[in-house]
């Protein structure tokens, strides 16, 4: 055993075994974005997302535990992404929304789609804006 070790440290490899052993079913590749190869002999640290490991451990629901982990994987979320998913599920409600936020999701989605495609101008994402915009808001006044 080893006392050097923080209680908090010993509870995250405690709920990332939970999650491992959960998504351990053999030869399945269905998990491979959180976990390259499931080993239960294996030191929990050497998988390859500890931190969705240690998040999804904490649902202590090995039914729950691998159906968001099936999500997470087909949707190939972040760290981020799948930490904060997780967390509502646990809370049961969803973060309050703010504009800063809100911006940054939308400028990491633009420069997403900048990047799969050619001759984006600033004048595109504008024109793509005042759309959405125009269309939630009459949107709104239909309701």
């Amino acid at each position: 055993m080893d006392y050097n070790k923080t209680d908090r440290t010993k509870m995250n490899e405690y709920y990332a075994l939970v999650a491992q052993v959960a998504l351990d079913d053999g030869d399945s590749d269905e998990f491979s974005f959180i976990i390259s190869a499931v080993n239960v002999m294996k030191p929990v640290f050497d998988t390859y997302k500890k931190t969705i490991l240690i998040e999804l451990g904490r649902l202590e629901n090995v039914d729950l535990i691998r159906k968001v982990a099936l999500f997470i994987c087909e949707k190939e979320l972040t760290t981020t992404e799948a930490v904060a998913h997780i967390r509502q599920l646990s809370v049961g409600s969803k973060p309050k929304g703010s504009v800063h936020n809100l911006a940054k999701a939308l400028a990491k989605s633009i420069d997403e789609y900048k990047s799969k495609h050619s001759d984006v101008t600033d004048e595109m994402v504008q024109e793509s804006l005042n759309i959405i915009f125009l269309e939630n808001t009459s949107n709104n006044f239909q309701k």
